[in-house]
């Protein structure tokens, strides 16, 4: 029995290969035999980690610092990729084929991301959430006096005029 994560590569008895073979039956034995085996690594799928959730703020964007590690099995190839799972607006990465990367949003809302990995075999993904708050709304008062103290406040972007005396909050 190989020994853990490892699996049984090739047995060889009396110098013929049996291939991958866990049991092979001896009868009416006579004679002194040699069996050879070898054994090789099972391949196991990459280890993901998408990072811990966050929260911004529009127009910032956010800094993405993903994980992910591998044997090195089959090949020593590992593929990654960054894709939106959910939310309200579009997710602009700035290289979703990078493990640590960026990504800028449409709309307010939560987004679910996904960082998934893969060997050419085996593959294995982990997600994250990203809370995106509205942009704060900004507002300039414009105080517009008659000559004798009294005038309009006039607040922007929506132009809403006020009497004299009237408190904008």
């Amino acid at each position: 029995t190989p020994n853990t994560g490892y699996q049984i590569a090739s047995v060889t008895v009396d110098g013929v290969n049996q291939g991958a073979i866990a049991t092979y039956p001896f009868t009416n034995v006579t004679a002194n035999h040699t069996i050879s085996a070898s054994f090789s690594p099972i391949n196991q799928a990459p280890t993901v980690n998408a990072g811990p959730d966050q929260t911004i703020t529009l127009p910032a964007s956010v800094t993405l610092d993903g994980t992910v590690s591998d044997d090195g099995l089959p090949s020593g190839t590992l593929t990654t990729s960054w894709s939106k799972i959910s939310g309200p607006g579009t997710v602009t990465f700035g290289n979703a084929a990078a493990v640590d990367t960026t990504a800028s949003f449409s709309a307010s809302g939560s987004y679910g991301l996904r960082l998934a990995a893969s060997d050419g075999v085996l593959s294995r993904s982990d997600e994250l959430t990203i809370t995106v708050n509205p942009a704060p709304v900004l507002y300039t008062l414009t105080v517009t006096t008659a000559g004798t103290g009294s005038g309009t406040v006039t607040k922007s972007p929506d132009q809403v005029s006020y009497a004299a005396g009237t408190v904008v909050t």
